[in-house]
């Protein structure tokens, strides 16, 4: 899995714009645990 604030430096060398997400809870059945980002662009 790529490093999320790798990606976001590289994101941001490109002049894009990006916004990160974080589980913040869960509940039941979730694909990712709390704690877990991602970016969104």
């Amino acid at each position: 899995m790529r490093d999320v604030l790798k990606e976001l430096i590289e994101v941001r060398r490109r002049g894009d714009r990006a916004a990160m997400a974080t589980v913040v809870r869960t509940w039941r059945s979730a694909p990712r645990p709390a704690g877990a980002s991602m970016l969104v662009t």
